[in-house]
């Protein structure tokens, strides 16, 4: 039975990774810049999930072209001309005349000739085969870590293999073409010192490359500088390293925090797909989202800086004393010219009672934060079930029911809304059609309008 459990948290481990990074892939396709990746809090100690590697995927893929432009290269390949010195009894091409006559002045009946011919070692091939090369051997490195990786975090693994699956398939691939590339005749007689797969030299030879300008060498010089300046091999060498500080902390809660983050990224996307969005950049927990009249900023897990009036008001006691009264921490903030427009909170693996307290936590949020807008999000597969003889739980339970058969509900006031929204975790084009996505869109459209 434990390890049935096991088993079935991590499908939903895995589940909710793949749609977090799918969510992730499409930011960055919308043109987002990523600052720094997302990080999640959990008994205190904040781990960087490993979202850096999906931007190497998006730069993979993009590498992946260079062996389309390296077979035009093979096919089409540059040629530098050189001259070879020829001493012989016959003449094999123009006669080096002063050298010629030292020769037969010496008494030996030889003729000194020059002939030219083109080679094949021009800088741009070489730069190819270095390039080349040097992606083969990074590829292999990298297959056999993202291979060896074992984490005593099951959750943390699990996320871990997610993020390198895709990965993992363009490496392959890449891999594949490179072995076919480099059993061309023409690369094995472009001679390559060790030296030059370096970064230094590697980044010297693609700047003379397109100095030079010769396509379709200038766009493998433009794909692997960009590769260089990645260092993918650093980034798992820094995430394997990170594991093994996560070992010791035992977590096995994190499937609750993925879920925080997947609404935040689902409400990024939301908001992002808005119209007259100038730029998207990322850092570790917040978004800021520039538009044509305005800037909106979500944040993740992070106090409203100075926006609690319940913190910030005036505090007394009876004796006299000093009491600290801490904020309220909203799973997720949207901000719309620096005003708390709307309160979010995001739960997973919870009980129906727990979920009917917390959308009493939500207006409370409302409240404090003077927001007119709040939202709970809750996956209905994992809302738990419970005998009570409560009388409100049980007419909250039969509330959630509803809320769950028609993908959200919508509670508006004169002044505030209230959206409680059955959020599961499905891959973009599903989210796209459901109604819980109509529900996010409504309420994006009325934090803006604003």
């Amino acid at each position: 039975m434990v390890f049935q459990e096991n088993s079935e948290l991590r499908r939903d481990i895995r589940a909710l990774t793949t749609v977090i990074i799918e969510l992730y892939y499409l930011l960055l396709k919308l043109g987002a810049i990523v600052h720094e990746p997302t990080r999640i809090e959990a008994k205190g100690y904040e781990v960087a999930l490993p979202s850096e590697l999906i931007k190497c995927t998006w730069i993979l893929r993009r590498i992946a072209n260079v062996l389309r432009e390296a077979w035009k290269a093979i096919y089409s390949p540059t040629r530098t001309l050189v001259e070879e010195l020829k001493i012989s009894r016959n003449i094999e091409g123009r006669i080096d005349v002063p050298l010629t006559s030292r020769l037969m002045g010496q008494g030996m009946l030889l003729v000194a000739s020059r002939k030219r011919k083109l080679a094949l070692e021009s800088i741009e091939n070489i730069f190819l085969k270095a390039f080349i090369t040097r992606l083969g051997r990074d590829i292999g490195e990298m297959l056999e870590r993202i291979n060896c990786f074992k984490c005593g975090d099951s959750v943390y693994e699990e996320v871990f293999k997610s993020s390198v699956e895709s990965i993992v398939k363009e490496l392959d691939k890449i891999r594949n073409g490179i072995r076919r590339i480099s059993e061309r005749t023409f690369m094995k007689y472009i001679g390559v010192k060790p030296f030059l797969l370096e970064d230094r030299a590697l980044k010297k030879l693609a700047w003379k490359v397109l100095e030079r300008n010769i396509y379709p060498y200038n766009v493998v010089a433009l794909y692997a500088l960009d590769y260089v300046g990645t260092n993918m091999l650093a980034l798992l060498t820094k995430y394997v390293r990170k594991a093994r500080d996560i070992e010791g902390l035992k977590l096995k809660l994190w499937d609750y925090k993925l879920y925080e983050v997947y609404t935040y990224y689902v409400i990024n996307y939301v908001i992002a797909k808005s119209p007259n969005i100038h730029s998207i950049d990322m850092w570790k927990n917040e978004t800021h989202i520039s538009l044509k009249n305005g800037e909106v900023r979500v944040t993740y897990d992070k106090v409203p800086e100075c926006k609690s009036w319940v913190s910030h008001g005036k505090h007394y006691v009876f004796n006299g004393g000093k009491v600290v009264i801490p904020a309220g921490r909203p799973d997720i903030v949207i901000h719309v010219n620096d005003i708390v427009v709307s309160v979010c909170d995001a739960k997973y693996r919870v009980s129906a009672s727990e979920l009917s307290q917390s959308r009493f936590k939500i207006l409370g949020y409302m409240h404090e934060y003077n927001a007119p807008l709040g939202a709970l999000f809750f996956d209905p597969n994992h809302v738990l079930s419970e005998e009570t003889i409560d009388g409100e739980i049980r007419e909250n339970m039969e509330f959630i029911r509803e809320t769950i058969k028609y993908g959200g509900v919508i509670v508006e006031d004169q002044n505030k809304t209230l959206y409680i929204v059955a959020l599961k975790p499905k891959p973009h084009s599903e989210l796209l059609e459901s109604r819980e996505y109509r529900v996010l869109e409504s309420m994006v459209e009325k934090a803006l309008e604003g």
